[in-house]
């Protein structure tokens, strides 16, 4: 049985990227996650969210920046 919550670590996997960006993404808002002790923790629909919002839009989960 699949747990209901991840940590920003096992989040990361499931996204196929890392942990720090997981975390990134709770801070600017694109994924809601709860912060317990020193720990996220992400909802498993949370991510299917995400996975269908990335299929719908083709679009990188974090966007550079432009340095200019």
């Amino acid at each position: 049985m699949k747990h209901d919550l991840l940590t920003a670590a096992e989040a990361g996997q499931v996204l196929r990227t890392s942990g720090a960006a997981v975390r990134a993404l709770i801070r600017r808002g694109r994924l809601k996650g709860d912060l317990y002790g020193n720990r996220w923790l992400i909802k498993r629909s949370e991510l299917q969210k995400i996975q269908d919002q990335r299929k719908k839009n083709l679009t990188p989960l974090l966007q550079k920046r432009n340095m200019a």
